[in-house]
């Protein structure tokens, strides 16, 4: 049974993750919605239909540049700008935030993991004790260690040195 400090820390933990998780799925709906709605004002103010005013803005924001398709007029180059660089603020927060959310759940993976090796290690050194395994890999899992040292012995022996005599130049004058 848990403690209840620890089912505390489960439950912040869990309410961080949710909290983490809300802020990421508003931040991609935020940024969903900045994209569709500067491609409407896009399209009204350039040459573009609304499909190209979507294809530019995202190509300029998630790529960080113009891209092929490119407008005409450097005062729309210029107001494409503002837009870009707002759009790249939105879409690096949306990235950084998944980022950490993958973190988290790596860290929360390697904690399980390692909860679970040290509630088994036990049982592993039970089994290994009783034979039930082959000992000749791991020395380590050997209740005596003296004969955990013999068999190294064999593992530190080096093969006997060999020698290779090339033929040099000198050698083939005849």
């Amino acid at each position: 049974m848990r403690s209840p400090r620890t089912i505390g820390t489960l439950s912040g933990q869990k309410s961080l993750l949710d909290e983490q998780r809300r802020v990421f799925i508003a931040g991609v709906l935020f940024f969903v919605l900045y994209i569709l709605l500067s491609s409407l004002l896009f399209s009204i103010s350039t040459e573009f239909d609304y499909f190209t005013s979507v294809y530019f803005l995202f190509n300029s924001v998630a790529l960080i540049g113009f891209g092929d398709v490119f407008p005409q007029e450097p005062r729309t180059i210029l107001v494409n700008a503002v837009f870009i660089v707002f759009g790249v603020v939105l879409f690096s927060m949306c990235y950084f935030i998944l980022q950490e959310e993958i973190r988290n759940k790596a860290f929360e993976a390697s904690r399980k993991a390692r909860i679970s090796i040290s509630k088994y290690s036990h049982t592993i050194l039970q089994h290994a004790s009783r034979g039930a395994w082959s000992r000749r890999n791991s020395p380590l899992l050997d209740a005596s260690p003296e004969s955990a040292f013999e068999r190294l012995r064999k593992r530190r022996q080096s093969a006997p040195a060999l020698t290779l005599t090339v033929p040099s130049e000198h050698s083939r004058e005849v």
